[in-house]
């Protein structure tokens, strides 16, 4: 029997997690397989998700079959896929955000992406990273504190880091181009926080050159939307550069500490 060929794998944004050394490798690897079925949103074949993971096919194969058996994934005999079932979509939903159970965040990325055609992106502060926890796609065509830096990853320049920052609370929002993805842009504002829930971030993506000439009116609808979702929001209080500077020196205290 032929065997059959998976598409192969556009650039895009992703929700994806991206496991390291330090975590447990199988719980990582049921968590990547999840995340890749909110990817993609269909059924899928072990093969698919072995090529696609880039995981031994053997143990894709025993992964799914356990997930199965436990009730999180659904098994198609005759297709001989899977796909996440209603428990998947149930669990956590207990420790959720009202605004995500509720529907308004997921509606307005929707609507973002319908308005613009863009790539919308939910985020959430994680240690030091931004990691992104939903992603639709576009319909058309931070960096580790120096402390924790491996080989070979640029150093932070608290100095331009803490102009940047000025800027961001200036304008209301982060725009950036070709830091995460090579070629694409962002446009990211803060959204209501919400309880102990940590600070969700939504934004706008496409490829650098569009974002560059939209960046006007992208920061303008996705504006217009968060207000139309949550009402008005109080800007951020801005610190003076000198003072911001200054106070670093004085407490040593490290980049990212500014952007909390």
């Amino acid at each position: 029997m032929a065997k059959r060929r998976s598409a192969p794998q556009k650039a895009s944004i992703s929700a994806r997690l991206h496991v390291e050394q330090k975590t447990v490798k199988s719980a990582g690897r049921v968590l990547e397989i999840l995340e890749y079925f909110d990817d993609v949103q269909r059924p899928l074949a072990v093969m698919e998700i072995s090529q696609a993971l880039r995981f031994p096919q053997s143990s894709t194969s025993a992964l799914l079959r356990s997930l199965a058996a436990l009730g999180y994934l659904s098994y198609n005999r005759y297709a001989r896929t899977y796909l996440p079932s209603s428990r998947v979509a149930l669990l956590g939903s207990w420790i959720g955000s009202q605004f995500i159970a509720e529907g308004a965040i997921i509606s307005m990325m929707r609507e973002l992406n319908e308005k613009t055609g863009d790539t919308i992106v939910l985020a959430v502060r994680n240690g030091l990273y931004v990691q992104y926890i939903h992603v639709i796609q576009a319909t058309r065509l931070v960096m580790r504190s120096n402390d924790e830096a491996q080989e070979g990853v640029p150093q932070v320049d608290a100095r331009e880091l803490i102009k940047r920052l000025v800027i961001v609370r200036q304008r209301g929002y982060a725009f950036t181009c070709d830091l995460v993805t090579r070629g694409g842009g962002i446009i990211a504002m803060l959204l209501p926080r919400d309880g102990d829930q940590a600070q969700m971030i939504i934004g706008i993506g496409g490829i650098s050159e569009v974002m560059r000439s939209r960046e006007q009116e992208l920061a303008s609808v996705l504006r217009e939307h968060i207000e139309a979702c949550f009402g008005k929001q109080p800007r951020t209080i801005v610190v003076p550069l000198k003072d911001a500077v200054r106070d670093a020196r004085r407490k040593e205290l490290r980049p990212q500490s500014f952007a909390r």
